[in-house]
């Protein structure tokens, strides 16, 4: 089930191998400030994050997460609309998930302060992780990222 979602979601109803259908994702577009989400690898059947701080407006994105601590284990910032991000003024690595519209991944980077990813047209959201997420839980071009509300 949880290597084939789509396959688990005809036999048991379930979108994650095994976890109850009961929340629906939240599309990028449709998402408000204040809404608590956790960001689900549909086609691992992984957990990105399970508290996603969401950056909608435009200083919100503008600010990011300049001066902010380090992101806890298992968070992660949205930045929407968004394509590119950079490290400037910040003290630790984060991993990046350029995501379309649809959550399908675009591309993945891992930043080290002081540094500049590539612009992504084909991006509309930016997913940052804690700095060694991605090593941990593997998320490659290609792959269905989810936005669920929390219960």
């Amino acid at each position: 089930c949880v290597s084939r979602p789509s396959c688990c979601q005809r036999h048991c109803g379930c979108t994650l191998g095994g976890m109850s259908n009961d929340r629906e994702a939240v599309p990028m577009a449709s998402m408000k400030a204040t809404q608590r989400l956790s960001a689900q690898n549909l086609t691992r059947g992984t957990t990105l994050a399970e508290e996603v701080d969401l950056a909608l407006s435009p200083w919100r994105r503008f600010r990011g997460l300049l001066g902010r601590s380090e992101l806890a284990a298992r968070s992660a910032l949205l930045l929407y609309p968004c394509g590119a991000v950079h490290t400037c003024f910040m003290g630790y690595p984060i991993d990046v998930v350029f995501l379309a519209e649809s959550g399908v991944v675009v591309a993945t980077d891992s930043l080290v302060p002081w540094r500049f990813s590539a612009i992504y047209s084909d991006a509309r959201g930016t997913l940052e992780l804690p700095g060694g997420t991605l090593e941990g839980l593997p998320c490659a071009v290609g792959d269905q990222v989810a936005f669920l509300p929390k219960l």
